[in-house]
């Protein structure tokens, strides 16, 4: 499947670039050719379900910066950019029942291929949680339909003094059972009116109200 025939897949984009990519793909039919996005993709492993399979993957692209040395310029890898997760049903012959995109907002850029989302996969439902700076999102999806069921925020930390701004975050989500939550990992929070910056590591059981 190319990634333009998905329903959602440009969906999580802002709609000055969906708007661009409707317009290359019709540019494309207009001279009997097909538009073809190439994205990097981390893939989980297939959820197998009675009716199908579950397809999950996130989309990445590396990133580099440039400095300036004696003999000219040097560049340098600067950890991959996240930028969405796509979801697809598969039937057993291999047709896409449904699909659906959402972004991601991690609060870092990993120097190596990591999964930033967790997945629960039944014939019924399946449930997706990932976190950025400070929150934990979840999401519950039909898994006969893919409407989304539940779209849920939740944060992940309080870091408990008037004043203090996330700088930078280090975390990790993953389903524990049920409707509980594990968060992990580390936040620099600077507060002017403590003068100071600390670093805060957490480990944080999360439930969700489903």
């Amino acid at each position: 499947y190319n990634f333009v025939d998905l329903k959602n897949f440009t969906s999580y984009m802002s709609d000055k670039q969906q708007r661009k990519i409707d317009r290359l793909n019709e540019r494309a039919s207009d001279k009997n050719k097909e538009l073809v996005l190439n994205y990097n993709i981390v893939n989980h492993p297939v959820k197998t379900v009675d009716t199908g399979y579950i397809f999950l993957g996130e989309a990445y692209y590396p990133t580099y910066y440039t400095i300036t040395t004696n003999n000219g310029y040097a560049t340098y890898f600067d950890g991959f950019f996240y930028t969405h997760g796509v979801i697809a049903k598969f039937d057993k012959e291999g047709n896409l029942v449904w699909d659906n995109s959402f972004e991601l907002a991690p609060d870092y850029k990993p120097m190596k291929l990591k999964k930033f989302i967790s997945i629960g996969a039944n014939d019924k439902m399946v449930d997706l949680s990932f976190g950025n700076l400070k929150e934990l999102f979840y999401k519950q999806i039909d898994a006969e339909s893919g409407n989304v069921l539940l779209n849920d925020v939740n944060e992940i930390i309080d870091t408990k003094l008037d004043g203090d701004k996330i700088r930078r975050s280090f975390s990790d989500v993953s389903f524990w059972y049920k409707n509980y939550f594990i968060a992990h990992g580390s936040q620099i929070v600077t507060n002017k009116g403590e003068d100071r910056k600390r670093t805060i590591f957490f480990v944080n059981k999360i439930k969700l109200d489903k």
